[in-house]
């Protein structure tokens, strides 16, 4: 490898030299040489941030196997015909803006006309600046590794050639046209579609063995109403016994791990059942402004009598889904029919349909379900009037941290919901934020309702309160004295808090000293306060 310096000289003499790679070199003269200045029998040629003449001439490297320029500043203009002229080419890696015109002053040729000659492609990785006319495919047939972009991303949209993810096949495609590149969509292994008419579902009803590979895949503002889905004859054959499930399981979408869907305002679903358990790799799912998606699954009208088991999933973020009202279409709720025994991270916003997370029946089933959860964070979901039933508390003994903000309808973060169940202390949980919550009247730290003498967050560490203007008070005395642990303590903006700490009750103690930990208190904006306790807060 040679390194900042200028090439003046021949390198020809090197006749048995077959690997060069020039990093951060002052080049721009080669074009000036006379005679090829490159030893005739390379095989590798890698420019690494290079001072480039523009247009670049390479000579006909009749033994060169690999071409690789990495440019972090500016793109790469060559002269017609040097691409073409490297008949033994297997490897063309120029991940950044590329362009062929024969002087600066000319319109830019067509790209691909030159890379279909290249009959010994194995591995492309390009950069299209604009989109071209993809007629001839056979260039693509042969490719064994591509990391292809068509054409410029807009500045909102990420970028997916350079993220350094560990994937030989990865495609993102902007725009329409772009028919003839389906080949290499169904052998990706990472996708990102932008506001193209390829379409995923097509692509796998005529081909029920695509997408095997696909790691990880990105959709934003598609005209698409569903990811994979069984047809009418497919169901018909089915149930007719000509088709056994059993012996034909799917491969497609089956090392799927991360999915996230953006923008796609015909959307209604995801994927029919049978194939949503295939996901068996599957660990980050993100929904983002699909406003008629209803639910993530479909009961295609076929049943095997299994629930759908999300054994990896980690993270679930659903956000401004307006009609979703359950994860699987043909229940009630996000938990009979699916598992989720991994899953840290719950994530729901702006989804007014949900009135209830975990299903009001069949608490009991599942049981692994929601055992990792580390997180839930809740936003705008107006028809929530509790987030967590006291039949689900004993599987949340790994939550950490709850945010429930701008839900209108919430009276209280804990509830029965119907249950004759005992609350568990949620012995994780180290932060509780409430928000925004105009009807929230008990909490598991004022009222005894729900916990006896029991502290239901006995580890709490920091608590946020903040424009609930129907709670008179922050806790009772009871749990008050056994929050040890609290360290943060902000109430703002509560237009009926009358106290910090409530009444206490007959033969309680009135001097000990309560949280000993505390090192910040925040009270603001709190007209009716009259008093934060007959206790010592130190």
């Amino acid at each position: 490898m040679v390194s900042s310096f200028e090439l003046q000289f021949s390198l020809q003499p090197l006749a048995q030299l077959r690997t060069l790679i020039l990093d951060d070199c002052d080049i721009t003269h080669i074009n000036q040489a006379k005679n090829n200045c490159f030893p005739e029998k390379l095989e590798t040629l890698c420019f690494w941030n290079c001072d480039l003449p523009v247009p670049l001439n390479l000579p006909n490297l009749k033994y060169l196997r690999k071409l690789e320029i990495e440019q972090w500043r500016g793109g790469v203009q060559m002269v017609p015909n040097t691409i073409s002229s490297l008949s033994s080419l297997e490897e063309l890696h120029i991940p950044n803006a590329f362009e062929i015109r024969g002087d600066i002053s000319a319109v830019p040729e067509p790209t691909l006309a030159e890379i279909t000659k290249l009959t010994s492609l194995k591995s492309l990785r390009l950069f299209f600046r604009v989109p071209e006319s993809f007629q001839d495919t056979k260039v693509f047939q042969n490719l064994l590794e591509f990391n292809i972009c068509v054409p410029r991303p807009s500045k909102d949209v990420c970028y997916l050639l350079n993220t350094g993810v560990s994937v030989k096949r990865s495609l993102e495609l902007n725009g329409n046209q772009l028919e003839a590149l389906v080949i290499l969509v169904e052998r990706a292994e990472q996708i990102l579609l932008r506001c193209t008419d390829i379409n995923v579902s097509s692509i796998w009803h005529r081909n029920r063995e695509a997408f095997a590979d696909l790691r990880y895949l990105y959709i934003h503002y598609c005209e698409i109403e569903f990811l994979a889905r069984m047809s009418e004859d497919m169901i018909r054959r089915m149930s007719e016994d000509m088709i056994r499930p059993s012996l034909q399981p799917s491969i497609s979408f089956s090392k799927l791990s991360i999915l996230q869907i953006r923008g796609c305002s015909a959307m209604k679903y995801l994927f029919c059942s049978r194939v949503a358990k295939c996901l068996m790799q599957l660990q980050q799912l993100c929904i983002d402004d699909c406003p008629l998606l209803e639910a993530i699954v479909t009961n295609e009208g076929t049943s095997d009598g299994y629930s759908i088991n999300l054994f990896k999933l980690k993270s679930l973020k659903l956000t401004k889904l307006l009609r979703l009202k359950s994860f699987y279409r043909e229940e009630k709720d996000m938990d009979d029919s699916v598992a989720f025994p991994w899953l840290e991270e719950l994530h729901i916003v702006d989804s007014s349909h949900i009135s209830d997370i975990w299903g009001k029946q069949n608490y009991e089933d599942n049981l692994s379900s929601f055992c990792r959860l580390k997180s839930i964070n809740l936003w705008e979901c107006n028809k929530l009037e509790s987030v967590i039933p006291h039949a689900m508390m004993q599987r949340l003994q790994n939550l950490v941290c709850l945010d429930v903000s701008f839900c209108r309808s919430l009276v209280s973060e804990i509830g029965t919901n119907g249950c004759n169940v005992d609350a568990s202390p949620l012995v994780a949980l180290r932060r509780m934020h409430l928000r925004g919550l105009p009807c929230l009247t008990k909490t598991g730290l004022n009222s005894t309702e729900h916990s006896g003498a029991m502290t239901l967050y006995p580890n709490l560490q920091d608590l946020n309160i903040w424009n609930c203007n129907s709670l008179r008070n922050v806790f009772s005395p009871r749990i008050a004295r056994d929050l040890t642990r609290l360290e943060k303590m902000c109430v703002e903006h509560c237009k009926a808090m009358g106290e910090i700490i409530g009444q206490r009750e007959q033969g309680d103690i009135t001097d000990m000293i309560l949280f000993p930990k505390l090192s910040i208190l925040k009270l603001d904006s709190l007209p009716t306060l009259s008093s934060i306790g007959c206790y010592k807060v130190l």
